[in-house]
């Protein structure tokens, strides 16, 4: 399928990024006007490759998706598994598992720069996110031991 542009009364799917081989685990949040997408992806064309990096798309209120394909938001050699997106004043805030670590990226309303960031050394198996319009609450569970987990809040500011 070729890639194009969202029309605002369509319901017409359009692809965002094409020969994402074995892309999943795809998030999406708002800023009110245009979308944030986020998805993890293996580094290579390897359909049997780990989930090694975390890409994201900007979709504009016009439909129009930039840069074409997406961007890399953290791309080392760990495997990852997405676990929430949110948005405030500005600034985006991603999460995700990697090997039991919970990491994190801030993104800005334009331009394909990351701030990412380690929330929490784990081990943890699950992240969630959520704001109060001004910082984010990111809630995961850290694991005890191996039958049972806490469950841990921390603030995380737009900075």
């Amino acid at each position: 399928m070729a890639a194009g542009f969202l029309t605002p009364q369509s319901q017409t799917s359009v692809t965002l990024s094409e020969g994402a081989s074995g892309s999943q685990d795809v998030l999406v949040a708002t800023d009110g006007d245009s979308f944030v997408v986020v998805w993890t992806a293996p580094s290579s064309e390897d359909d049997s490759a780990p989930l090694t990096e975390v890409r994201a798309i900007r979709v504009a209120e016009d439909g129009s998706a930039t840069p074409p394909g997406g961007f890399l938001v953290d791309g080392d050699a760990a495997a990852k598994s997405l676990g929430a997106i949110a948005y405030t004043d500005g600034v985006y805030l991603v999460a995700w598992i990697e090997e039991g670590i919970v990491e994190a990226a801030r993104l800005g309303t334009s331009g394909e720069d990351a701030d990412v960031f380690t929330l929490d050394p784990g081990p943890a198996s699950s992240v969630a996110l959520a704001t109060d319009g001004d910082r984010f609450l990111a809630v995961f569970d850290r694991a005890v031991d191996s039958s049972s987990s806490d469950v841990i809040g921390t603030f995380v500011s737009r900075e």
